[in-house]
């Protein structure tokens, strides 16, 4: 797994310099879990799982009566949503719902243990929703516009050449390679002819009413057999000719259970997964077409969140649903369930906290220990606290705080022994919602309760296995906020006009009183959770789910009751932001890593470096080890860990240090490619472009500089003969009399 992981490193990660003295070189990506949304996100070919998760493409080896083993895992930009394969090829769908983006993969598979993405395809203002299917030599995936116009985009393959954007009202339902259904009006489907989608054909349309329930979808058993699915049962049908479809029988669900859009069909079963109040599997039994019934049903095992838009996959005597933060493998015998396998050992991962030189992660179930002390190298040590969710990590001195949803309770954990930490306190909290905030005293704490109700809650905790409970205040409204300096800065809701700032003292004798509220703080904001406030010692940030444009407003407290706007950013903070010098890191949007220069910050500042990782960003943290200064980027799938240097005059490098470096990196239209270093213009050779088989690609000739400044060309992603390459990685290549200089650059269409 180690050697899959380097790969993959190797390959996708390039060491990114910026400008303003900034400069990351990611050392490790190392992946934690998947979170498998539901749309076309599982698929199957010959004996292998093939995975779209938010982290990228996985890749399992499924053999008979065993889990399915994970062979590797391919990072991928973007929220990976839809994959379909064909031949030595996977192609992925992968969307960005807050940049309005899609990035469209075409993935070597012919090396399962070693994939690699040969093409892309980036198209700016899209959103995908989630479908892809081939028909023959082609392969759509469907998007929407605004006011929910659907349509297709079609390519032909393994070419990757696009084709057209097809619009239609609803979406297609594919039948097999020539044949797909289109509803047209409650259970009327308009029947269309696919064997040329450069000329789509429509037959005519098929009335699926005597099925007896309502149709979410339908999908083929077999080459004459298909199946009508809605909550209320399976409907099935011979389509063997087009003209003449004939109605066989239904089966109807229980009262108490919703059937699935979704169905895997395999010789005389087909198995479908239901929601209820504890969601499950079940397999039919349809060797007599005129009287299916269920052979066996299975609970599915624990899950965090079930969608019933989830495709069902098998080979072998396994099926496999993805459940939002896992995929079940279901393992039967003859229609009968005999086992149940969690594919993924870790869930949505939370964030972590470092202490001396080993990390701790934690995920919606468990905490996981790691040594670091070796990086790149990241070697588990173990993990605390299975099955029982838990939330808030946060570290002060040698106590690592969090909460445990499962048993609603606050632990106060002692990591003086890294390896074998023991709880400190536990202190009982309600069954509620909320979450812990902490001061520099590591022998007090405080629990804001969300819901049910909104209190505030002091504890203090002098001794082990000892706690009080100081007071618990009652806020009267929903919201958010921090401790800060012995007061309380609470951003309220209930305002038509946006939520207020209210400012509590007291907090320090146990009186809470508001001393000041500044009214309409936060005006057009939405009330919390879609306001939020965050703080980082004396400043603040302001922050919504709904602004796009002015995401975050910055403020500085002068005093407990003085607050003044400081800057704004135009992206987003989904979790916390730090400072470092001059300069300050968030995690944003979707898998953003934004480097702001603040030194003389005011009004709307720019980031000075963006570098995107794999999953959504949840925050970054910065430790320093042996001399050496790093940036942990959490995502809900995997965390990196880079190099930090350039900081100020003692790190910029020595005079006689040579690098090259482009940015931007990845690009889409053009990169500057820069020399940095003391070599005579004259003595430099020409920058030479090479793609991944060492062919080359381009030869391009620095232009003369100016005084003091690097060497530099423009690399506008054309060969020699003015034709635009295809998406990949690139090696860029130097010669000088000091050496050669080497590049990776990734182009994106």
């Amino acid at each position: 797994m180690k050697k899959i992981i380097l790969i993959i490193i190797f390959i996708l990660t390039t060491r990114i310099c910026f400008a303003q003295g900034v400069n990351l070189n990611k050392i490790v990506e190392y992946p934690t879990s998947g979170v498998y949304l539901e749309k076309d996100n599982l698929c199957v070919q010959d004996q292998y799982l093939f995975a779209a998760s938010s982290y990228g493409l996985e890749i399992y080896e499924i053999e008979m009566d065993i889990p399915a083993q994970l062979m590797s895992r391919l990072p991928l930009r973007d929220d990976a949503r839809t994959i379909a394969i064909k031949d030595d090829y996977a192609y992925v769908q992968a969307v960005s719902f807050f940049e309005n983006h899609t990035n469209l993969y075409k993935i070597d598979i012919s090396d399962v243990s070693n994939p690699y993405v040969v093409d892309s395809v980036y198209t700016e203002a899209e959103d995908g929703w989630g479908q892809g299917d081939i028909y023959n030599d082609f392969i759509i995936f469907r998007n929407w516009e605004e006011g929910y116009n659907f349509y297709f985009s079609i390519y032909r393959i393994p070419e990757f050449e696009f084709v057209q954007n097809y619009y239609c009202s609803n979406h297609f339902r594919q039948l097999n390679d020539t044949l797909a259904l289109d509803r047209y009006n409650g259970n009327i489907f308009t029947l269309y002819d696919f064997s040329d989608l450069e000329n789509i054909t429509e037959i005519g349309q098929v009335n699926f009413n005597d099925s007896g329930i309502n149709i979410s979808n339908i999908q083929s058993v077999n080459d004459s057999i298909l199946a009508c699915m809605g909550e209320d049962g399976i409907a099935f049908w011979n389509y063997s000719d087009n003209r003449n479809w004939q109605y066989l029988s239904t089966i109807y669900s229980p009262a108490n259970e919703n059937w699935s859009g979704k169905i895997y069909a395999v010789d005389d079963l087909i198995f479908v997964s239901y929601s209820s109040y504890n969601p499950g599997m079940k397999c039919i039994n349809i060797s007599d077409l005129n009287n299916p019934y269920v052979v066996d049903s299975i609970l599915l095992s624990p899950y965090w969140f079930y969608m019933t838009g989830s495709p069902i996959v098998g080979a072998s005597n396994s099926a496999f649903i993805g459940t939002y933060q896992k995929i079940h493998q279901f393992i039967f015998d003859n229609g009968y369930f005999e086992e149940q396998y969690d594919l993924i050992e870790n869930y949505l991962q939370y964030g972590g906290v470092i202490y001396n030189n080993y990390l701790y992660v934690s995920f919606v179930y468990g905490l996981n220990i790691y040594d670091i002390s070796s990086l790149p190298d990241i070697n588990y040590i173990d993990t605390m606290y299975e099955n029982h969710q838990i939330s808030a990590l946060q570290l002060i001195d040698n106590l690592i705080f969090f909460i445990d949803n499962t048993e609603y309770s606050i632990i106060a954990l002692d990591i003086t022994n890294p390896t074998s930490p023991t709880i400190r306190n536990e202190i009982p909290i309600p069954a509620s919602n909320g979450n812990i905030l902490l001061t520099d005293d590591n022998y007090c704490l405080f629990y804001k309760e969300d819901s049910p109700n909104n209190k505030l809650y002091k504890y203090s905790i002098p001794e082990p296995n000892d706690f009080t409970l100081d007071f618990q205040y009652n806020l009267n409204c929903t919201g958010c906020g921090f401790i800060y300096n012995d007061h309380f800065y609470y951003l309220a809701g209930n305002n038509p006009n946006g939520p207020d700032l209210q400012i509590y003292g007291g907090i320090e004798n146990n009186d809470p009183e508001l001393i000041t509220t500044i009214e309409d703080f936060a005006e057009g904001y939405m009330d919390y959770p879609n306001a939020f406030i965050k703080n980082v010692e004396d400043i603040f940030c302001l922050g919504s789910w709904e602004d796009q444009i002015d995401s975050l407003r910055f403020f500085g407290i002068e005093n407990p009751t003085e607050i003044n706007y400081i800057f704004s950013t135009p992206n987003r903070c989904d979790r916390l932001f730090l400072f470092d010098n001059n300069y300050m890191y968030m995690g944003s949007t979707f898998s953003h890593i934004y480097i702001y220069n603040i030194e003389n910050a005011s009004g709307m500042i720019e980031p000075i470096a963006d570098y995107s990782d794999y999953g959504f960003s949840q925050y970054c943290m910065i430790n320093e080890s042996d001399g050496n200064k790093y940036l942990y980027h959490f995502q809900g799938t995997g965390f990196s860990i880079y190099e930090i240097n350039g900081y100020g005059v003692d790190d910029e490098p020595e005079a006689n240090e040579h690098y090259l470096t482009s940015y931007p990196n990845p690009f889409s239209t053009s990169t500057t490619i820069s020399f940095y270093g003391t070599t005579n213009y004259h003595e430099l050779s020409q920058i030479k472009i090479y793609n991944i088989k060492g062919q080359l690609v381009r030869e391009l000739l620095p232009l003369a500089p100016s005084p003091n400044l690097p060497v530099s060309v423009t690399w506008d992603g054309r060969d020699e003969s003015g034709k635009v390459v295809g998406a990949g990685i690139y090696l860029c290549k130097l010669d000088t009399k000091q050496g050669c200089y080497l590049r990776k650059i990734i182009f994106l269409k």
